[in-house]
């Protein structure tokens, strides 16, 4: 049974919390295999999160119907994208801002902006 099964039909069984971890392990597994040097580069990380934002997108046009959200998973996926994204961009936004303001204040005003 996959964690997301496992959460619909039984939220509360422990095995929820190990399947989890046993998730972010891999995760965070799958990102060390990468060199920091290529992780940190802005043009990498932007490569990242401009696919974070089309799944997003993928997943909001999943949960959303006639204005309202009607697959809550769907449109809670899309905000953990919309999320992990920001946090990508602000260890290099430092960097975008520098090599070009205009850019880093569309991106920027983009992840403030309310939805």
């Amino acid at each position: 049974m996959s964690l997301q099964d496992l959460v619909k039909s039984s939220p509360k069984d422990s095995k929820v919390k190990t399947n989890f971890a046993s998730s972010m392990q891999s995760v965070d597994g799958a990102i060390a295999a990468l060199p920091e040097t290529q992780r940190s580069k802005p043009g990498f990380a932007l490569q990242v999160i401009n696919e974070l934002l089309d799944s997003a997108n993928s997943e909001d046009h999943a949960a959303i119907a006639d204005g309202k959200i009607t697959a809550p998973i769907e449109y809670q996926d899309s905000r953990g994208f919309v999320f992990y994204a920001n946090d990508l961009y602000k260890g290099i936004s430092s960097q975008v801002a520098q090599a070009d303001p205009e850019v880093h204040k569309v991106i920027d005003t983009s992840f403030t902006k309310k939805r």
